[in-house]
C-alpha cells in the first residue's frame, strides 16, 4: 500500500508524518540510552516499523512482473 500525491498533500498525512517523524527522533534518542539489550532490541523494532510507517509516503519505482500477462 502506497499513499498517493494527493493524499502526501493532505492534512491527515502531513500530521500523522509529523507525528512519526518526532516519534522516530524520540526513540533513536531512548536507543542512545544506556539499555538492556532486550530493551535495545525493542526499540529498534519501534524504530523500523515507524520507518515503515513513513515510507508509506515516499515514491517508488514500479516493477513490473513479467508474469502478469501469463495464462493458464
Amino acid at each position: 500500500m502506497l499513499i498517493i500525491e494527493i493524499e502526501r498533500s493532505g492534512a491527515v498525512w502531513m500530521k500523522l508524518k509529523a507525528h512519526y517523524e518526532l516519534r522516530l527522533a524520540h526513540l533513536r534518542l531512548k536507543n542512545e540510552g544506556n539499555l538492556t539489550p532486550e530493551q535495545t532490541q525493542r526499540i529498534r523494532g519501534q524504530i523500523e516499523e515507524v520507518k515503515a510507517l513513513l515510507s508509506l509516503g515516499t515514491d517508488r519505482p514500479v516493477i513490473e512482473d513479467e508474469n502478469a500477462n501469463f495464462k493458464d
